[in-house]
């Protein structure tokens, strides 16, 4: 690893056996960086799944989706910024070592995948990402360590590194810390949906329209609206069962008849469900 990150992978000395420990510049370089970004590709499939299975549509451009997706093109843009600041780094003489390309190359794939999930959870209407939410989590814990090292090297004149560097990794970490604090809100509601939704001032007889009446027709639709409200309010599942129990055709073609059929006393469907159910499978009235 001496080869792969210039400084030794895990030193005891410097983590265990000391009063002010801390982890190693390669550990940070490498498992700090990677842990987050392994953790996102590992479940974006499972995103991947929720998003082609959403049932809603298009979520509205919002101060909220905008905002996440701006801070994760930043970052992607303060990467792409390390990443050249190394490879003119190592034009220049200096020792560059693999783990400082690998980093922000690792950091910047990572950081685009979430920008993508990001765009794709709007447009299917996925008002939150707990995946999405455990990425930056996990960044902001595993970044912590390198932040307050990066501070004390800072203070520390003799080991002080590139100004560059520290400049980038602070703005990288609040911006993390950003994205962090804005996954806990919610996005808006989608505008489009598989089922039709309540309206708040609709009526409560319209609660029949979503979901379980998506794929009625219009004429079964005020069949199921001239039930009486008691009747759907007490007995939620009778209405749809004794709607559901006449055929399409006498739907279609009968819908007074369905109407009054659908509409039988409530005392009458209870005390004779047999009848009720007969009754409402007529084929003609």
């Amino acid at each position: 690893m001496d080869a792969f990150c210039g400084s030794t992978f895990w030193d005891a000395n410097l983590t265990w056996y000391t009063e002010d420990p801390d982890l190693t510049p390669c550990f940070q370089k490498t498992v700090l960086i990677w842990l987050p970004c392994a953790l996102l590709w590992g479940l974006s499939p499972l995103e991947a799944y929720y998003i082609l299975g959403s049932r809603t549509r298009n979520i509205a451009w919002n101060s909220l989706n905008v905002t996440k997706l701006v801070i994760t093109s930043s970052l992607i843009f303060l990467c792409a910024s390390d990443l050249g600041f190394e490879i003119s780094r190592g034009s220049q003489g200096f020792d560059v070592f693999s783990a400082d390309y690998l980093a922000p190359l690792v950091k910047m794939a990572s950081l685009a995948l979430a920008a993508v999930l990001q765009y794709y959870n709007r447009t299917k209407g996925i008002r939150t990402s707990g995946i999405l939410f455990l990425f930056w989590l996990l960044s902001a814990l595993c970044g912590l360590i390198q932040f307050r090292h990066e501070i004390r090297k800072s203070q520390d004149q003799e080991h002080a590194g590139s100004s560059y560097l520290f400049v980038s990794y602070v703005l990288s970490y609040m911006a993390t810390i950003a994205q962090l604090v804005l996954n806990f809100f919610v996005d808006a509601p989608p505008r489009k949906c598989k089922y039709e939704t309540i309206q708040p001032n609709q009526s409560s007889a319209a609660i029949y329209t979503s979901p379980d009446t998506a794929s009625v027709s219009s004429q079964t639709k005020a069949v199921l609206l001239s039930i009486p409200p008691l009747t759907r309010l007490l007995f939620p599942a009778k209405p749809k069962q004794m709607l559901l129990s006449i055929p399409p055709l006498t739907r279609l073609l009968f819908p007074a008849k369905s109407k009054q059929c659908c509409s039988l006393h409530l005392l009458t469907q209870l005390l004779f469900p047999a009848k009720s159910k007969q009754c409402c499978s007529l084929h003609l009235p």
